[in-house]
This record gives C-alpha cells, sequence and structure tokens, in this order.
C-alpha cells in the first residue's frame, strides 16, 4: 500500500481532534465540579479527608493515637468489612 492512499483522511482525522479536545475538557470540569461537591457532603456530614479516603471524626482520631483495633473495629461497624479487609484498610490508610 502506498501511504498517499490515506491523505484523505487526515484532514478527516485533524477535525475530530478538536471535538476530542472539547470532550475531554467538559469531562475534566464535570469532576472537578464532583470533587467539590464531594468535599461539601463530607463536611456536612462531618467527615474528615485523608488522603484518598474520608473518615469518620472517631476512625480519624483513633489512627491519630495509635490505636489500631478500635480504628479498625469502627471501620468495620461503619462497612460491614471483615477483619482482613479492614486490616487491609488500615495498612493503606496509614501510608
Amino acid at each position: 500500500m502506498d501511504s498517499t492512499e490515506f491523505t484523505w483522511l487526515l484532514p478527516l482525522a485533524c477535525g475530530f481532534l478538536p471535538v476530542l479536545l472539547l470532550l475531554l475538557d467538559r469531562q475534566n470540569k464535570r469532576i472537578s465540579q464532583l470533587e467539590i461537591q464531594v468535599a461539601q457532603l463530607a463536611q456536612l456530614q462531618n467527615l474528615i479527608p485523608h488522603g484518598d479516603a474520608v473518615l469518620t471524626p472517631e476512625i480519624f482520631n483513633a489512627i491519630r493515637s495509635d490505636n489500631k483495633l478500635k480504628a479498625m473495629r469502627l471501620y468495620r461497624e461503619l462497612t460491614g468489612a471483615n477483619q482482613q479487609q479492614a486490616s487491609d484498610w488500615l495498612e493503606a490508610v496509614s501510608k
């Protein structure tokens, strides 16, 4: 195949690029709006952002005071997680 056979595709592809960039920009703006809403909801519910997690004040204080068993117990009560899941979660949050 000769590369000149596909030269008609170039203007078509260039026409799609601005549309794709516009869609990407809209998605990024929507994600930013959603992140703001999540932060506002967390604040209304008295939750504390901690890295990628959002913690209740009780769990946050248990982690801060290095009371891992209490933090895991509170997390399990809140989420219904089992012991291993709570342990894995606590290890991830503590990093």
